[in-house]
C-alpha cells in the first residue's frame, strides 16, 4: 500500500491530476510539461504555467508593475529549471472594473519590462472583466531531449548549489506585512535564472527553482530523489542581504528567511563531485556565481547544521503551514515563529551551539500580520 502523501498541497494536486488525460514525454519529474511536436532537430516543446491570486488577495502584491513583473518571472523560472531556451510568454488578465486605465498601463509595463529584461516577447493572451484581480502566464520554450534538467538524478555525494543568494522573497513579504520594522518598502524585482538553465543542463544532476523558498524546494528534491539534502553551510553565507537585515530587525534567526512560503526565482541544483571543479570553471567563464550550500547524503529529508551536527527539519509540516493558513497572514507568521522556536530547542538538544543566526523569539512574539 503506498505511503500517504504528507504534503497537503501535493495531495490536492494529485487528486486533480488523476482525472486528467496525460501522456508525459519524459518519465521524470520536471518543472515543465513537455511535448514532442516533431521538430526536425529533436527539440521538445516546454510549457510552464503560473498564476497570481492569493498573493494579490492578501496584499502581498499591490503595485500593478510588480504584479506584471512577477507574473512573467514565475512562469519563466520553471523553464529555467528545465534548462529550456525561452521562446515567449502569453498572459491571462482578469481585471476588476475599478482597475482603471493608469493601473492597466502600469500592469502592462511590468509585463513588458520583465519580457525585455529576459530578451523575449509576449505571445498574446486574454483580458477579461472579473470581480477581483487575478493573473496567469504561460511561458513557452524549447529544450534538447538529451539535455533536459529534471528534479530526479541526484546521488549521495553530490554538492548542492543555489544560483544566487536566497531569502529575498520572504524579506519582501516581511517588509509588506510588518512595515513598522522596515525602514523602507523593498522593491521586489526578482529575475528568473534563464541564463543559468542551459549551462546547468550539461552539469547538474537535478534542478528546481526556489519560487516556494529554499526549504520547500529542498524538501521536494529530497523526496523525489529519496535522499537527504543536507545544508552544511551557515545560512549567513548565502542569505540575501535584505533577508538577513529583515530577520535581524525582528530578532528572528536568519535561516527563517529560507522557510517562509514566498520565495524568489533562484535555482537549487546538485552537481556530482567528480565534475564540480569543471562546473565552477564553466561558471566563471560565463560570469555566473553559484553558491554552495550543502551536499546530498544517504537518508531522507532535509537537515541543517546546528553546532556542527545535523538536525532534521520537519519540512512537510513547514510546507503545510502555508497551505492550512490560506489568507491568514498573521496566523501563518506566528506558526513560522513557533516552528523556528522548536527547531532552536532541537538544535540546543545536540549539546552544541545554537542554531545559525540569532535565537528565535518566544512563541507569541509579533512577527507580522496586520
Amino acid at each position: 500500500m503506498p505511503v500517504k502523501e504528507r504534503v497537503l498541497e501535493k495531495r490536492a494536486v494529485a487528486r486533480i491530476v488523476r482525472h486528467l488525460p496525460r501522456r508525459p514525454v519524459v518519465d521524470v519529474p520536471a518543472d515543465v510539461t513537455l511535448a514532442d511536436i516533431g521538430l526536425p532537430d529533436g527539440d521538445l516543446l516546454a510549457i510552464a504555467t503560473d498564476g497570481l491570486s492569493e498573493e494579490i488577495a492578501t496584499g502581498l502584491y499591490c503595485v500593478p508593475a510588480t504584479i506584471g513583473w512577477v507574473l512573467v518571472m514565475a512562469a519563466v523560472s520553471d523553464l529555467a529549471a528545465a534548462g529550456a531556451r525561452l521562446v515567449g510568454v502569453a498572459t491571462n488578465l482578469n481585471l476588476p472594473r475599478e482597475f482603471g486605465p493608469s493601473d492597466r498601463d502600469r500592469l502592462a509595463r511590468g509585463i513588458g519590462d520583465a519580457c525585455r529584461s529576459l530578451n523575449t516577447v509576449t505571445l498574446g493572451g486574454d483580458v477579461n472583466v472579473a470581480a477581483q484581480l487575478t493573473a496567469a502566464a504561460t511561458a513557452i520554450g524549447l529544450v534538447r531531449r538529451k539535455r533536459l534538467l529534471a528534479r530526479r538524478g541526484a546521488r549521495p555525494g553530490d554538492a548542492i548549489y543555489l544560483s544566487g543568494p536566497a531569502g529575498l522573497g520572504n524579506a519582501y513579504a516581511l517588509s509588506r506585512f510588518d512595515p513598522a520594522r522596515s525602514p523602507r518598502r523593498l522593491r521586489f524585482r526578482p529575475r528568473a535564472r534563464i541564463d543559468f538553465g542551459p549551462l546547468l543542463a550539461g552539469w547538474a544532476s537535478c534542478c528546481m527553482d526556489t519560487s516556494d523558498a529554499v526549504l520547500a524546494t529542498l524538501d521536494e528534491l529530497a523526496s523525489v530523489n529519496r535522499a537527504c539534502f543536507a545544508i552544511t553551510e551557515d545560512p549567513a553565507a548565502f542569505l540575501h542581504p535584505h533577508a538577513a537585515g529583515q530577520c535581524r530587525r525582528r530578532g528572528l534567526p536568519g535561516w527563517l528567511a529560507l522557510a517562509g512560503c514566498h520565495g524568489e526565482f533562484e535555482l537549487a541544483f546538485t552537481v556530482p563531485r567528480a565534475v564540480e571543479r569543471s562546473f565552477l570553471r564553466a561558471c566563471r567563464a560565463s560570469r555566473l556565481r553559484p553558491v554552495r550550500i550543502g551536499e546530498v547524503r544517504k537518508g531522507r529529508g532535509v537537515t541543517m547544521e546546528f553546532g556542527g551536527r545535523p538536525v532534521r527539519l520537519d519540512t512537510a509540516r513547514l510546507r503545510n503551514l502555508a497551505f492550512e493558513a490560506a489568507a491568514d497572514v498573521g496566523g501563518y507568521m506566528r506558526a513560522l515563529v513557533e516552528f523556528a522556536r522548536e527547531v532552536a530547542v532541537a538544535g540546543a538538544g545536540t549539546g552544541k551551539a545554537r542554531a545559525p543566526g540569532r535565537a528565535a523569539p518566544k512563541a507569541g512574539t509579533r512577527a507580522g500580520g496586520r
